[in-house]
């Protein structure tokens, strides 16, 4: 009995994933324009995949992905926050591109944009899936690096939007010449780190890719051949491991089910304005791109020192006033806004009430990681009904 009334609260667990957010997306104009930041910040390159994430799984909070310019090149998860460093990427394309799309190994000059997305791709989902293990606490067994590893690359294999194929196998290719320059400088500590050794890691992704039979047209550059290329498979490893794609497949179906979008299908994934069911607090479609679902026009103003907006709040305006609200707002230091009043208004009480709600939903983004424990700013709504 003790044992059925466990199974029965283990799998109550496994339904209360409630979907409270989205991955939104924040964009820091670069110090200098190269491929990267063409492809990310002006040509907006990642924004269909990140749909597909925020229709295929569910958030307790909105996850913000901060891509900005910084000191030292990086890419991390902290506090349900995502940032992605551009000279980040744009080492590890460098890379790739020197050794693999100039020397015309792979590829020519219309694939640097697929390395980039690629790359930036699977970093992405490296990221998230530890913002998973925190905010969803998902399980796996072995080192966190490593498990996320696999939930980025399985993730994208599953995206049903070519080119998946040439840039799953950019974003995998990327990680053997991150373990070449590791392994230059490697002690015997190396092996006791929290992190298996990136070549370890390479060759585990690369063997999930080859296996999937995603990648058809890059197959047979992905074994050792004669001449044989430093970052091929050895044919000792595919001898033994066929299947393992499948394998691995089923595992992450039955880890990821509890932080799926209960109505996600085949219809919803590849619709691009699918809209979630009423009472979720986002849907995809060309109303939120405004910023609200009504007919009224919003212009908005954030002035809170060290902080940007993470997404324009939804705001179901259907009365006819126009009007400008001030609201003195208060933030923690993870981007909560835990106080609003308002300051001044030209519209009716009511319609103050509903902007405020608005006000209390949204998640302001720091710009570093040195914000005060709570800030105080100005956040103000022009409202123009047509």
């Amino acid at each position: 009995m003790r044992r059925i009334l466990l199974l029965c609260i283990l799998l109550s667990f496994s339904t209360i994933a409630q979907d409270k957010g989205d991955l939104v997306f924040i964009y820091d104009a670069p110090n200098e324009y190269n491929r990267v930041t063409q492809e990310l910040y002006f040509n907006k390159g990642l924004e269909k995949y990140k749909e597909y994430l925020n229709r295929k799984f569910v958030f307790p909070f909105n996850v913000t992905v901060h891509f900005t310019d910084c000191a030292n090149e990086n890419a991390f998860y902290s506090n349900g926050k995502i940032t992605i460093c551009y000279n980040y990427i744009k080492t590890k394309y460098e890379r790739v591109r020197q050794n693999l799309i100039d020397s015309k190994v792979v590829g020519h000059e219309k694939l640097e944009r697929e390395a980039v997305l690629g790359i930036a791709t699977l970093t992405l989902g490296h990221e998230l899936g530890h913002g998973f293990a925190d905010f969803h606490q998902m399980p796996f067994t072995g080192k966190e690096e490593s498990a996320v590893d696999e939930f980025s690359l399985m993730t994208f294999l599953d995206y049903k939007e070519e080119p998946k194929d040439v840039r799953s196998f950019y974003g995998v290719i990327a990680w053997f010449y991150s373990g070449v320059n590791e392994t230059k400088s490697m002690g015997f500590q190396r092996y006791a780190s929290a992190h298996a050794p990136s070549l370890v890691r390479y060759y585990d992704l690369l063997n999930l890719y080859y296996d999937s039979g995603i990648g058809q047209d890059y197959r047979s550059l992905l074994i050792e051949g004669y001449p044989s290329k430093p970052w091929q498979m050895p044919r000792s490893r595919v001898s033994y491991s066929s299947g393992e794609y499948e394998q691995k497949k089923k595992i992450w179906s039955r880890l990821l089910s509890p932080y799926l979008n209960p109505n996600l299908s085949e219809k919803t994934l590849g619709d691009p304005l699918y809209k979630k069911p009423e009472g979720k607090h986002h849907v995809i479609s060309q109303e939120h791109l405004y910023g609200s679902t009504s007919k009224a026009k919003i212009g908005l103003a954030l002035n809170v020192s060290g902080f940007g907006v993470g997404e324009r709040p939804i705001v179901n305006d259907e009365s006819n006033e126009s009007g400008r609200i001030v609201f003195e707002i208060t933030v923690d230091d993870i981007g909560n806004i835990i106080g609003a009043r308002s300051k001044e208004s030209t519209v009716s009480q009511k319609v103050v009430e509903l902007y405020k709600q608005a006000v209390f939903k949204m998640k302001l983004v720091p710009k570093s990681d040195n914000v005060p424990s709570t800030s105080k700013g100005i956040i103000t709504f022009n409202i123009k009904h047509q």
